[in-house]
């Protein structure tokens, strides 16, 4: 057996650990993101899910393992990738949204700074100014997750990667899942 065909039979049986074929959707339009000038520039053994499904979705208690910002193992439940044309452009408009939101927060006590009780705006300020540094630039990612204006599942188009922007409690964080969507799907188990 060559070893191209010893890597698909690797492939296919860590899919099957982990997808729930039932209840995944093919593609009834072709994807307007995931296109042959997406595949040049990020290759991936595990095109296919990209490519022809609008739903891909996981067995229960499927989780991603990633390393944290302090290095420290952790992971996150993935329920299923949102792949759907129209469920992506859903998820720009919220975090397009999102963003707005905190540019005009932020503006309006940029206003107040100027006034007399500019130091009590000073932490709110900082904290909006650090929120916003969460997200990248709308054009640099694909969601292909998301429980809106909680947390969402992207992917980078600068680095390759697959990240998460959690908006929980109002302490928004980035973590990095993974360094490409292959090593995205091969962090992927069942707890």
């Amino acid at each position: 057996m060559n070893i191209l065909k010893k890597e698909e039979n690797k492939m296919r049986r860590n899919l099957d650990e982990i997808l729930d074929y039932e209840r995944c959707k093919e593609r009834t339009e072709k994807s307007r993101y995931f296109t042959e000038i997406f595949f040049e520039k990020y290759p991936t053994k595990y095109k296919e899910l990209l490519e022809n499904y609008e739903s891909v979705d996981f067995l229960k208690n499927t989780v991603c393992k990633y390393i944290d910002n302090y290095g420290f193992e952790d992971y996150v439940v993935i329920y299923n990738l949102e792949l759907k044309n129209e469920r992506i452009e859903k998820e720009y408009n919220v975090i397009t949204d999102i963003i707005e939101e905190i540019e005009e927060d932020l503006e309006d006590l940029e206003d107040c700074k100027n006034s007399k009780f500019k130091d009590s705006y000073k932490d709110d300020i900082e904290q909006l100014e650090k929120d916003l540094e969460i997200f990248p630039n709308i054009e640099d990612m694909i969601p292909i997750y998301g429980e809106s204006g909680v947390y969402y599942i992207y992917f980078n188009k600068i680095t390759g990667g697959i990240e998460l922007i959690d908006l929980g409690d109002m302490d928004f964080r980035n973590k990095k899942l993974a360094s490409s969507f292959d090593e995205f799907i091969e962090n992927l188990y069942i707890r």
